[in-house]
């Protein structure tokens, strides 16, 4: 037996030991004992596998990862090194007893190879119940990490509720809550008592009606000293009262052992502290004498407000508001308690009205009764004063949303009390009941103002004109026009009403200036002679009242609306007027209309001149705002009727008027030569400013070829944004036509060059009774601008279904959401056209704000 080769003692290498344990095993007899060594191998980056090799009928073993590797290594070791010489002898048959000896080596080392396999795996065993445990730790501590992060978070959540809570309850200590604490700033609060008692019980009502302190956080004081010098003998009153009670005049004031305090926390207990220390310090500071003497005092509530400290435009009577008992005492009371006062005059009120076979109308805001004697109108005319002075609203609306009567009044002792009078609805008994019932309503408690709306000015009496005198009248509506006769009686309104603020008179144009004038000449002689007067507006309308924008209705007659803002103790006025010439007759020299144009042309704002505009008037024009300036806003004419020197006239006025008026061209019947030349001459002169340009004639080749030599292309127009053009009845247009019409209707084309201004995108795009070829429709559609685009109407042409869903396939295309379209419109036999109706409806689908319609004339002016 050959001695193995020596080899250093303790841990053997990894690679080492890989090496020795190859060559065993190549060296070994396959068919001899079981031979093992042990070899080590890298898993990973950070463990070791101890691993045992078995050769021979077991098959390899391994050993997982475990800290004890090296130990384990030098063990076995020690364990197959004495043995490695043994394992090269093979046994044959007579051996020697050494060679017996050698074999009980061998098996010795069998039985030592089994007590460290047995050794190893106990020890990896102990190791696989240590990782479990503290896979089993980590769990755990896992677990109660994530339990005291959440215990953790629960208690900060907590705690921020409890800081939100402090904040509150910081932020609202200065609110109500039932008690009477001394201010810091002072040593002293003041609160308010509610003078509630039976005046205030409603029919039914559950509440109590004892005097109690107001639910209000009181009022630190700004001048103590002040204060308690001029209000501490009232206040030692009330002191004494809160301390032992008192009752009068139907209210009861417990004595503050009996003092129920609804809110808060405070006790009698403590609440009597605090009076007892108030009434010992107004004692003193007030001397009074053993025998109880106060000094008298007159409570003035005008200056309370100076002694408080509350905000600019605060309250300083807290939640108290003032109301008339039925003994007409004035009491202060709280909110809650006003409401029941309300409620109980309310109901009286409706009793007498029962009982006289009234009726109320809530729809209406309106009642009926039947008065049949003297007491039954006194305890009506005193209900509705109670009702009235138990309302502490300052609205000039009547409402009946809860029909509690306020529809007669609901205006408190300061506040305007506003009575319309509608003569030409009432018989005379009935007017004079009602102005019995608003001279009783009025009088009793000093009426502010009113207002007077009658249809005509006669049919005011010389009573019935003391009596609005009496009543403060602040408006006059009359609604149709006064006489000459009339002016008398307008001249002593005025002179008689100097509360007068509003007068506001419906009048045909005929009579407007003579008006206008009689009211400024009856103002500056009042101011002249150093009279009172209020007046500050005057409204001249048309007739009814009509709005200015809707008596185009009426054609055969001239409208003028003029307001006129006077200056306060001056004669000095501003006046603004619109006017709407008639479409029919002509319009003579001596008209009113033309000295309205002399002596206030210059007003002028708004200006609606048809075909009817002559020479004189834009001469007339011309001559008033040369000398006062123009204030044209709006323009709308048709110079049909003027000559050369009504349009010179004409365009000295725009050219006068401010940049940025809006100018609207009207040229009709352009197939005559004298207004196709008249059009194209002050079209020349206007064109930078047109704002509107509507064009129509027949036929068309007898005045369209002038306008596209004379103004070709869209820059011509900078300011344009509705372009209309039409004929008297259908006109084919050749492509020549066609081409200038996209060209109308294209976008503006690209500036070369920076202008000061863009040009205007059109708004609104009209042509009416035009006939196109299919290709020239497509050619105009498709070059239809729609930025800014409001409508378009083909009113009386040649389009079909097919150039609707021309249109309507262009409008969807888009963005939708960006376009301002909102109307078209064609023939009624092209939309009624079942293919039209599928187009409409994709339009609504993506536009369901754009109209589609027939018939009727486009009002192009709401374009703009």
């Amino acid at each position: 037996m050959s001695a193995p080769s020596s080899s250093p003692a303790g841990p053997v290498p990894a690679g080492d030991v890989h090496s020795s344990t190859a060559r065993s095993g190549r060296d070994a007899n396959p068919t001899s004992g079981t031979v093992a060594a042990l070899r080590i191998t890298e898993i990973g980056d950070d463990h070791q596998a101890l691993i045992l090799h078995t050769q021979g009928p077991s098959s390899d073993t391994q050993i997982s990862h475990h800290p004890l590797a090296q130990r384990l290594i030098m063990y076995s070791q020690e364990s197959v090194e004495p043995t490695q010489a043994q394992s090269n002898v093979q046994p044959v048959d007579g051996a020697s007893d050494e060679t017996h000896k050698g074999m009980a080596c061998g098996t010795n080392h069998n039985e030592q190879l089994s007590l460290l396999q047995q050794q190893i795996e106990k020890a990896l065993q102990e190791s696989r119940l240590t990782r479990e445990q503290m896979n089993q730790w980590q769990e755990q501590m896992n677990e109660h990490l994530q339990t005291m992060q959440q215990t953790s978070q629960q208690r900060m959540d907590d705690l921020l509720h409890k800081m939100q809570q402090l904040n509150q309850q910081r932020e609202q200590a200065t609110s109500f809550d039932g008690e009477l604490e001394v201010s810091r700033s002072s040593r002293f609060r003041l609160y308010y008592l509610c003078e509630c008692g039976d005046h205030t019980t409603a029919k039914g009502s559950q509440e109590t009606h004892e005097v109690h302190i107001a639910e209000h956080p009181g009022y630190d004081l700004e001048d103590q000293d002040g204060f308690f010098e001029k209000y501490g003998p009232y206040l030692l009153v009330m002191m004494y009262m809160v301390k032992y009670g008192a009752a009068a005049s139907g209210r009861i004031v417990p004595p503050l052992s009996d003092l129920k305090l609804s809110k808060g926390t405070l006790t009698n207990h403590e609440l009597d502290h605090l009076v007892n220390g108030t009434i010992t310090y107004l004692e003193s500071a007030l001397c009074v004498s053993n025998t109880g003497h106060i000094p008298h005092s007159r409570v003035d509530l005008a200056q309370l407000r100076s002694y408080l400290r509350i905000n600019e435009d605060g309250n300083a009577f807290g939640d108290l508001s003032q109301t008339t008992s039925q003994q007409r005492h004035r009491v202060w009371v709280c909110s809650k308690h006003l409401h029941e006062c309300r409620k109980s005059t309310i109901h009286q009120l409706k009793e007498i009205i029962a009982s006289t076979d009234g009726e109320c109308f809530e729809e209406q805001g309106r009642i009926t009764i039947k008065i049949t004697s003297d007491t039954l109108t006194k305890q009506f005319f005193d209900a509705l004063l109670m009702v009235r002075q138990n309302s502490d609203s300052d609205s000039d609306q009547w409402s009946t949303a809860s029909f509690d009567l306020e529809l007669f009044s609901r205006h408190s002792n300061t506040a305007t009390t506003r009575v319309v009078i509608d003569i030409g609805l009432f018989e005379s008994l009935s007017f004079d009941f009602g102005r019995l019932l608003l001279r009783a309503a009025v009088g009793r408690d000093g009426a502010r103002g009113m207002e007077v709306e009658v249809e005509k000015l006669c049919d005011l009496t010389s009573d019935d004109m003391d009596f609005i005198r009496q009543c403060h009248l602040k408006r006059l509506t009359i609604k149709r026009t006064p006489s000459e006769a009339d002016d008398e009686r307008l001249v002593k309104i005025l002179r008689h009403n100097d509360s007068l603020q509003v007068l506001r008179i419906g009048c045909l144009s005929k009579r407007s200036l003579a008006i206008i004038n009689k009211v400024i000449s009856t103002r500056e002689g009042m101011l002249h002679n150093k009279s009172p007067i209020s007046l500050r507006t005057l409204e001249a309308r048309d007739e009814e009242l009509v709005p200015i924008d809707k008596t185009r209705l009426y054609s055969d007659r001239d409208h003028i609306e003029s307001t006129l803002t006077f200056s306060e103790d001056l004669e000095l006025f501003d006046m603004q007027t619109s006017i709407v010439l008639r479409k029919t007759d002509t319009i003579p020299r001596d008209d009113p209309v033309c000295d309205f144009f002399r002596q206030y042309g210059w007003t002028i704002d708004t200006l609606d001149a048809p075909a009817t505009f002559n020479d004189h008037l834009a001469e007339l024009l011309c001559d008033a705002v040369r000398s006062r300036g123009s204030r044209i806003k709006r323009l709308s004419v048709n110079p049909a009727s003027l000559t050369k020197p009504g349009l010179d006239a004409l365009d000295q006025a725009i050219r006068t008027s401010a940049s940025s008026s809006y100018l609207r061209l009207i040229f009709s019947s352009l197939g005559m030569t004298d207004r196709l030349e008249k059009a194209l001459l002050l079209l020349g002169r206007c064109k930078e400013r047109i704002s509107s340009l509507h064009l129509s004639g027949f036929p068309i080749e007898a005045w369209l070829p002038r306008f596209m030599q004379a103004f070709p292309t869209r820059s011509c127009f900078p300011r344009l944004s509705i372009f209309v053009v039409g004929c008297n009845w259908s006109s084919e247009f050749s492509q020549d036509y066609t081409e200038w019409i996209v060209a109308m209707v294209s976008a503006p084309p690209p500036a070369l060059q920076p202008e000061p201004k863009p040009m205007t995108r059109l708004s609104g795009i009209g042509l009416s009774y035009v006939e196109l070829q299919p290709e020239s429709w497509r050619s105009v559609i498709e070059a239809i601008d729609f930025t800014e685009l409001r409508w378009v109407d083909l009113e009386g042409a040649n389009a079909t279904p097919r150039e609707l869903g021309l249109l309507v396939d262009r409008i969807v295309s888009m963005d939708t959401l960006a376009l301002r379209l909102n109307s078209l419109k064609f023939d009624r036999d092209v939309l009624e056209n079942d293919e039209a109706r599928l187009w409409c409806a994709k339009l609504y689908e993506k536009m369901p704000q754009v109209k589609i319609d027939d018939g009727g004339q486009h009002d192009t002016s709401r374009a703009v």
